[in-house]
């Protein structure tokens, strides 16, 4: 486990995020997709908010606009990445709802 921390380390949540995405999508069987993205979201979550982040606004949206994915943007790959879009965001809603704003804690200080 230290080892994804230390991957996202060097190389920032933008690229941990695209590798990660990119290896999900390489399979083509439905339930090694929905593991994939099972993991994926686990894996997320050494820095929920930060690759929340690099999925919205670089992964997803590169992987939209870009020619070369025309062909991945298929079923079951394209549900599995809206799959995991969903998951990450909900997740990250949640925790950014269950931690204190700073205000909150310089007041219980």
């Amino acid at each position: 486990m230290n080892e994804f921390c230390n991957l996202i380390s060097l190389g920032g949540p933008r690229w941990f995020v695209d590798r990660v995405v990119d290896h999900v999508l390489s399979f083509n069987d439905i339930a090694c997709l929905q593991d994939g993205v099972d993991l994926a979201y686990g894996l997320f979550h050494f820095d929920l908010q930060q690759c929340t982040l690099a999925l919205l606004k670089h992964i997803l949206p590169s992987f939209l606009l870009s020619k070369s994915s025309e062909l991945e943007l298929i079923e079951p790959k394209i549900s599995a990445l809206f799959r995991l879009t969903i998951c990450t965001v909900y997740s990250a809603i949640q925790l950014s709802k269950k931690r204190p704003k700073m205000s909150q804690i310089e007041i219980l200080e």
